[in-house]
């Protein structure tokens, strides 16, 4: 019985690295992995963002990085707290690999918050909620894509013409 007690301690403490080949001896405890990662994301500063470390529920042992600010919401007219979407991180990842997620994720929450603000002629043309399949049927009931009337070739056969350093071959 003390035996099957301090197994399951264990198990729990540490996660088991069926997924994942382990990189070290033994696998990092995932509260171990969640202190030193969001030790990499307070050293971030992008504005007033924060980077939140959390788990999944569904699945405990993986963790997911959400970026979260405030920010004029076009929709209610108000400023609100904006969250991300989620990126699931790996026990395994390196500093750089969740900096550089942290950048990812920003980097998209800053596309999205465009979409939802770029108008054209009042409408907004580029929104990042719409619907795919409207869109699909949009596509399929006319011919949007305007870049079929363009001459791509001869685009190219011009710009090739004008480039002042000649292309040298080496064979």
């Amino acid at each position: 019985m003390k035996l099957i007690s301090v197994v399951f301690v264990l198990l729990l403490y540490f996660p088991l690295c069926a997924s994942e080949p382990p990189k070290t001896t033994e696998c990092l405890s995932l509260l171990d992995t969640q202190a030193k990662f969001q030790s990499y994301l307070d050293e971030i500063s992008v504005s007033d963002w924060t980077f939140y470390l959390g788990k999944d529920p569904g699945q405990e042992q993986r963790l997911y990085l959400q970026a979260r600010f405030k920010d004029y919401d076009s929709y209610s007219q108000s400023v609100i707290e904006e969250r991300s979407g989620k990126r699931y991180l790996s026990v395994y990842m390196t500093k750089n690999e969740v900096i550089q997620q942290a950048l990812s994720l920003a980097l998209v929450a800053i596309e999205h918050q465009v979409r939802k603000n770029f108008f054209y002629k009042k409408q907004r043309i580029f929104g990042p909620h719409f619907n795919v399949d409207m869109l699909t049927e949009a596509k399929q009931s006319s011919s949007i894509d305007v870049s079929a009337n363009n001459n791509a070739e001869e685009s190219i056969d011009i710009w090739i013409a004008n480039i002042e350093t000649p292309y040298v071959s080496i064979t």
